[in-house]
């Protein structure tokens, strides 16, 4: 059974078993710290993040989502927990501690989604952006999309470390999905140690568009107040 159809203390159970491999797995990546979540904030995870997504996305589409990417999801909650000095996990809308919520522009150095590009050809998208680790403790980007329902971009790149990575060609999948997005072959998560984004965006026409890197951030109760973070 997928994981999304699981009640809370079942999902729970299921991620408790796997926090020592995502421990093992944040060491490799660099993480400089990570702790487990406790049984009470795995059930709050299970039931909150997915109510994330459909604030964007379809109900299969956010079901594919969380079962690709709990693990990498997970994680940076988990990270964020370590970073937060292990305050507690609230969800969307935490009393104290941190919490969690869609990437907005704003997070990663944009005013707005919405561009219209001068020419066609590659530019860049998200302009380098150190986050702003001290309220944003860990952020995760699952995929790309549009709100677009026709993209006017057909690829799309991230660097890591200043270094570009290979090329994602997204035209095909967002053309063949139920709405425009595209999965990421894995997670990129950016907290202590690596906080930089980077991303480039080919234009195959001119026209107005709205790409925008789908995730989560879990950040501090202060920071998902602020109105102008949004």
């Amino acid at each position: 059974m997928a994981l999304i159809h699981l009640s809370p203390k079942e999902a729970a159970a299921k991620l408790a078993a796997i926090q020592d491999g995502i421990v093992t797995e944040a060491k490799k990546i660099g993480a400089e710290r990570i702790a487990k979540l406790s049984e009470v904030e795995l059930e709050v995870f299970h039931e909150q993040i997915p109510l994330l997504f459909l604030q964007k996305f379809k109900e299969r589409t956010v079901a594919d989502l969380y079962e690709r990417y709990y693990k990498s999801l997970l994680m940076g909650a988990m990270i964020a927990k370590a970073v937060s000095e292990k305050q507690k996990f609230g969800g969307i809308e935490p009393d104290t501690g941190f919490g969690a919520r869609l990437i907005s522009p704003k997070d990663v150095g944009l005013t707005s989604w919405d561009t219209t590009p001068s020419s066609t050809g590659w530019a860049d998208h998200i302009a380098e952006t150190t986050i702003n680790t001290d309220n944003i403790f860990s952020m995760v980007v699952v995929a790309v999309a549009s709100l677009s329902p026709s993209p006017a971009f057909t690829a799309y790149r991230f660097y890591w470390n200043k270094n570009a990575l290979p090329i994602h060609y997204v035209e095909m999948a967002m053309r063949r999905s139920e709405e425009p997005i595209y999965f990421l072959p894995k997670a990129h998560i950016y907290t202590l140690g690596f906080p930089t984004i980077r991303t480039r965006i080919k234009w195959a026409v001119v026209k107005e568009d709205a790409p925008f890197v789908a995730g989560v951030i879990f950040a501090s109760r202060d920071y998902l107040i602020d109105e102008t973070k949004i």
